[in-house]
């Protein structure tokens, strides 16, 4: 009986010593369980501080865009103003020098005619400048074509 309770003594050590270890390799377990889970909640706090760093880098993005959108369309607005002045620049120049070879060639023309007796003539002549002048100060549009049309005579 000896044996065998020298053998049940040793099946109870062994067991005994299993257990243990078994209870090792849980706590162990258990151990690399809880350093996991700190190990998941950073990642997750990185990740909800990544998402979030994200979020406001779109949004800050978004209104870049948006900025330089409008930016692009304030510029567009102010070549075509820009464009649309040097056009009446142009146009504005060419009239007064257009009036200036009007009144070159009156002046011209009166000198020439300067033997002519009638008064009546000669205030012709200036009225029909006055009117164009006046016709370019307040109507350039009109009055450049109808300068073009027909030029005053002193004839």
């Amino acid at each position: 009986m000896r044996t065998e309770s020298s053998e049940d003594f040793q099946t109870v050590e062994d067991l005994i010593c299993e257990n243990m270890e078994l209870h090792d390799q849980i706590f162990q377990q258990e151990n690399e369980m809880d350093e996991r889970e700190v190990c998941r909640r950073q990642v997750e706090n990185m990740l909800a501080d990544t998402l979030m760093k994200l979020s406001m880098c779109e949004a800050s993005l978004d209104a870049s865009i948006r900025c330089r959108n409008e930016m692009e369309k304030e510029k567009t607005l102010m070549r075509k103003e820009l464009e649309w002045t040097r056009r009446k620049l142009q146009e504005t120049e060419a009239m007064y020098f257009q009036s200036r070879w009007i009144i070159h060639d009156l002046r011209k023309a009166i000198k020439e005619h300067d033997v002519l007796s009638s008064s009546s003539e000669i205030e012709r002549i200036f009225q029909q400048l006055n009117e164009h002048l006046y016709e370019v100060k307040v109507h350039p549009d009109t009055a450049r074509e109808s300068s073009e049309m027909t030029s005053p005579s002193c004839s």
